[in-house]
């Protein structure tokens, strides 16, 4: 038995014992996630999220998953949603989702004028 055949043989034991286990939600198993983009607004302090529509929505940065967030990208499963966000983005996107990956555009750029500040 070589290396990619061991490899190979402890992903599939893995992922095996998670379907046996009724795992619900494991983040890297699901690939059906809904990808959004949430830009900074340096003068609103808010992260903005539009819709198809053009519609938006306003979040505070210091609200629920936004909160204290260092990564440029995070998701948010049904499970782990404690703000109920992912509600709030069914009702803004006409659809619903169970899965969420959000991009924060010009992260960085926040982090540099808070820092030149």
């Amino acid at each position: 038995m070589n290396d990619n055949d061991l490899i190979s043989k402890l992903v599939h034991e893995t992922l095996e014992f998670a379907e046996n286990q009724q795992v619900d939600d494991v983040n890297f198993l699901q690939s059906n996630f809904f990808n959004i983009k949430a830009k900074y607004d340096y003068s609103k302090r808010c992260y903005i999220i539009q819709n198809h529509s053009l519609s938006l929505i306003e979040i505070p940065e210091n609200w629920g998953p936004f909160k204290n967030r260092i990564a440029t990208e995070f998701t948010i499963t049904k499970n782990e949603d404690k703000f109920l966000f992912l509600d709030i983005l069914s009702i803004h996107f006409d659809r619903k989702i169970e899965n969420l990956r959000v991009s924060l555009e010009n992260r960085s750029e926040r982090f540099i004028m808070r820092g030149a500040a």
